[in-house]
């Protein structure tokens, strides 16, 4: 009796145990787990990098010369967006702010000449062109005068970029837990541009100042440039919160001008030309 008893209940009970196996199966098994993890909804995240800022300075002040110069540095920043699957293709949105350690790049040159003369007829006369034969008389003794004449010429720059914040589309594929991506939109970024151009000059006669000008052509300011950005890279889904990313970004702010106007001299015209190259590590917690 015991036997069949126990015969009853193992075909009775075991269909059940075998479809509660079956079951809890179906969320232990890796394959199953996997392909619940998923790119699509929205998320935020953080990154770190390494970046190179390279910029293009022209002026035709005509003493420092066109020069090609690149800061490396540190960068930062926070990054947050939205997307969906389309069977393997993704596609999203996403915006990010990016904050750079730059020390910028700098240049300066100066030019200065003095030189002097001497001419018979001294003081005011002789700053007016006035010489011995205005009068003096014949066989008068007249003593001679000192001429002076200073030039300083001097050009000086400086630029720092501080922070970009982007816009942009990003598309993927989706390789199991891994989706390579590229991206691609527009850019505003925040630099620092400090820039003078002097040219001074007087004349004495006898240590008399006759004549002075001053031409100084002077900006120092926060500029907001505008540029696109474009990049790719790869993120890897860790579970279905967390997901790590590593991409490259290219961001080119365009050309900042400015251009001096002056009666007495040609106008002059000053150029910054800047992009960032940067290479980025970071994560994402989706929602």
């Amino acid at each position: 009796m015991l036997k069949r008893n126990s015969l009853i209940a193992i075909v009775v009970f075991s269909p059940f145990g075998v479809a509660e196996a079956q079951d809890a199966g179906s969320f232990d098994s890796p394959d199953n787990f996997q392909s619940v993890l998923s790119f699509d909804g929205a998320y935020v995240g953080f990154s770190g990098g390494f970046s190179r800022a390279e910029r293009d300075f022209s002026s035709n002040f005509g003493l420092l010369p066109s020069a090609k110069e690149a800061s490396d540095q540190a960068s930062a920043g926070f990054h947050s967006g939205y997307g969906t699957t389309y069977g393997a293709f993704y596609l999203g949105t996403e915006g990010d702010v990016r904050f750079y350690d730059d020390d910028g790049v700098a240049g300066t040159d100066e030019f200065a000449s003095r030189w002097s003369g001497s001419s018979v007829g001294g003081g005011a006369l002789a700053g007016q062109g006035i010489g011995a034969a205005a009068g003096t008389e014949p066989g008068s003794s007249v003593s001679p005068s000192v001429s002076e004449r200073q030039i300083d010429i001097s050009e000086t720059y400086r630029q720092r970029i501080r922070e970009t914040v982007s816009a942009k589309l990003r598309a993927g594929y989706v390789v199991g837990r891994f989706m390579p991506f590229v991206t691609g939109g527009v850019s505003v970024g925040r630099t620092d541009i400090d820039y003078a151009g002097r040219i001074a000059s007087e004349r004495r006669v006898d240590g008399e100042l006759v004549g002075r000008s001053d031409y100084l052509a002077e900006v120092s300011e926060n500029e907001i440039q505008f540029g696109y950005t474009v990049g790719g890279g790869l993120e890897y889904l860790v579970d279905e919160n967390i997901s790590l990313r590593g991409e490259y970004a290219f961001t080119d702010l365009g050309t900042q001008r400015y251009v001096f106007q002056s009666s007495d001299l040609p106008d002059l015209d000053v150029q910054f030309d800047t992009k960032v190259h940067e290479a980025r590590l970071g994560f994402s917690f989706r929602f």
